[in-house]
């Protein structure tokens, strides 16, 4: 039976609101960030113009100061834009959070340069003490003073000897008593470098800075940076000390004279020379839905950006330069997106997520001149790295990552690692990848190592006791890893490996493209991690080139026989091997550790049991590598006629799309 409501027409009006503010709530509720609009005040800051007691909500009322900016407690949806051209010397520091569809945006306005938060004080005044040494009061200058810098230049401390000098400036350590003091017979007794610090270079992979407490004849003691012990015939030299300045450029600061000294021989210093006096330069603790979006932030003494215990986090479009220790520290962090920004000139590490950080999206940045020099990173483990990231769900995608101490990106937990370009790299340190990880504890998934491009990977044998030895490899699989599919990268160029698996299972190596590296591949098994066994590794649809004799297609080293036929399996991978060039060989090498065999070729047992493998023997010469690490297709032209090794024929030009490469034959 039907009923019939008859309303009056003021209950009619009524109804209709309530269904509108029904379907509008909604509406609201199921599509919220898209269509929940920011709706908050605009701020503007001038630092040539403004003034603090303006309002600042218009641009000719604009503030002035940092202090201001920092003072107020915004509302969701506000934005403080700096005005483009101006400089501001201090901390930016957020105060209250944002909310979801309406963040805080700290930006830019006007035209020119970004806006810049500088930790620098430019030096003036120079004045002359003698031996070609200029010195100038810096009251401003941080106590530990880490970061000087003139024109574009970062400088390095002093040091003896210098880095030009043989075995790129390491002295030798002839004797050590565990971690307290090293000595050096050779040295001589004529320096006491009592007051310095001393870098030593404790092992391949790190480097540890230490004041030297006492000096006694060639032995010098020193307070302990790390949980390392020195090695003897390892490397080590003197900073920190004014008795080093004797190249252009190099410095030293008296913390308690708070004088800057600077070697710059009979002239004073003729650039503009600038020190660090602020230890962070973008502070956010605790907060959340905050977008940080197109200023610059130079000069920091310490850390240039702290993220911490935070959440909802945008760092776009920026720039971060000359940066005492690191560019950017996250830790305890969630949802922290860095897109799209330049980050160059950072003594330590570029962007270091090592602590308990998911979620972040690090995209599209460029990277450039990371722990360059040997004693101005940090000690122990995770420095002079490029991007470090450690926890769940974290994506390195699309990066440029140039000129790196250390390891260019290094991860662990549930990351995918795609599309990103490393060139040169592990010149400071080496033991180390390209792209490197380690130890999968709290991995819940597969992880993707896809389509990135890893080349020249240098090695830094200086300051060790094997200094022609290059222990650098392209993709670097460490102990106790698992569930990784490396897929289309290319590797090339790199002193000792391109792929390297150690120690590790259920690792899918698919359709790389390896070039021209120590070893194309190198898989081991031994005693530094002996209960984790390789097994379950998938090695097909490769292309493996050596171009030298001393080249190897690659190797499989284990201490158990029985995992030389479970351990790999090797299918339609394709070998372009150079004139007496060995094919992938298999090893296996007792738990002593002092015998050594040759079982067999695999890569002719892939060839010859039906697995669609081939092997070409080709000079290197007439091998051409080419390679695309842009976001768009790359036309290149040819001089001639190339074929590939499926006898494709590459006539003038051959295209390559995104992230690809090639190795071409010639006719």
């Amino acid at each position: 039976m039907k009923s019939t409501i008859v309303l009056d027409a003021g209950s009619a009006i009524l109804l209709v609101a309530f269904l509108v503010g029904m379907t509008c709530n909604h509406l609201s509720n199921n599509s919220y960030t898209k269509i929940k609009k920011a709706t908050g005040t605009t701020y503007y800051v001038d630092n040539n113009s403004g003034d603090d007691s303006n309002t600042g909500t218009a641009v000719g009322t604009a503030w002035k100061s940092l202090a201001k900016v920092n003072g107020i407690k915004y509302n969701p949806g506000d934005r403080i834009l700096f005005k483009r051209g101006c400089t501001w010397k201090g901390q930016l520091n957020p105060i209250v959070s944002g909310a979801q569809g309406s963040p805080i945006v700290f930006s830019a306005y006007g035209s020119g340069d970004k806006p810049v938060i500088s930790g620098f004080t430019t030096l003036s005044n120079w004045e002359s003490v003698g031996g070609g040494i200029w010195q100038v009061d810096c009251s401003s200058c941080a106590t530990a003073l880490n970061m000087v810098a003139m024109d574009d230049v970062s400088l390095a401390m002093g040091r003896y000897p210098n880095s030009n000098t043989a075995n790129k400036g390491y002295l030798t350590i002839d004797s050590h008593q565990a971690n307290i003091s090293i000595t050096d017979n050779n040295a001589g007794n004529s320096t006491n470098w009592t007051g310095a610090e001393v870098v030593i270079r404790k092992n391949r992979w790190v480097i540890d800075r230490s004041p030297i407490v006492k000096q006694d004849g060639p032995t010098i003691y020193y307070t302990a940076t790390s949980n390392y012990n020195p090695l003897d015939k390892f490397g080590y030299f003197i900073q920190n000390s004014v008795k080093t300045l004797d190249k252009p450029g190099e410095w030293y600061f008296n913390k308690i004279t708070k004088k800057l000294m600077l070697y710059s021989g009979a002239s004073k210093p003729s650039g503009v020379v600038n020190a660090s006096g602020v230890d962070k330069l973008l502070s956010i603790n605790n907060k959340s839905y905050i977008t940080i979006d197109g200023l610059e932030f130079d000069g920091a003494n310490v850390n240039a950006v702290e993220i911490k215990g935070s959440e909802f986090i945008k760092f776009v479009n920026n720039k971060v330069a000359f940066s005492g220790v690191n560019a950017i520290l996250m830790a305890n962090a969630n949802a922290i997106t860095i897109r799209s920004c330049v980050i160059e000139k950072s003594n330590n590490n570029a962007i270091d997520g090592h602590y308990n950080c998911n979620n972040l999206v690090i995209s599209g940045n460029q990277i450039n001149n990371t722990g360059r020099d040997a004693g101005m990173g940090q000690s122990g483990d995770g420095a002079y790295m490029g991007i470090t990231v450690n926890g769940s769900n974290n994506s390195v995608d699309s990066n440029e990552v140039i000129n790196t101490g250390y390891i260019p990106i290094t991860f662990r937990g549930n990351t995918d690692v795609e599309r990103n370009f490393i060139n040169n790299y592990a010149i400071v340190k080496d033991d180390g990848g390209g792209i490197y990880t380690r130890d999968s504890t709290n991995v819940t998934r597969v992880r993707k190592v896809a389509n990135n491009i890893v080349i020249n990977g240098v090695g830094a044998g200086a300051g060790t006791d094997k200094p022609d030895y290059l222990n650098v490899t392209g993709i670097y699989i460490d102990d106790n890893s698992k569930n990784l599919q490396i897929i289309g990268n290319t590797l090339a160029y790199n002193g000792f490996s391109g792929i390297f698996i150690h120690n590790s299972n259920n690792v899918s190596v698919k359709e790389n493209t390896v070039f021209s590296n120590g070893r194309q591949i190198l898989m081991r098994h031994d005693q530094i991690s002996a209960n984790s066994p390789l097994k379950l590794v998938d090695i097909s649809g490769n292309i493996f080139a050596t171009t030298k004799s001393s080249q190897l297609v690659g190797e499989l080293s284990t201490i158990n026989d029985n995992e030389v036929s479970k351990s790999c399996k090797f299918t339609n991978n394709h070998y372009l091997q150079a004139p007496g060039a060995k094919g992938l060989t298999t090893l296996v090498t007792s738990s002593s550790r002092t015998s050594l065999r040759t079982l067999r070729d695999i890569s002719t047992t892939d060839v010859n049991q039906n697995n669609s493998g081939t092997i070409q023997t080709i000079d290197g010469n007439s091998l051409r590598f080419e390679y695309n690490a842009t976001n768009m297709p790359k036309v290149i032209s040819l001089a001639g006629s190339y074929t590939d090794y499926k006898h494709n024929i590459y006539n003038k030009t051959v295209t390559l799309q995104p992230f690809t490469s090639v190795i071409l034959i010639k006719q």
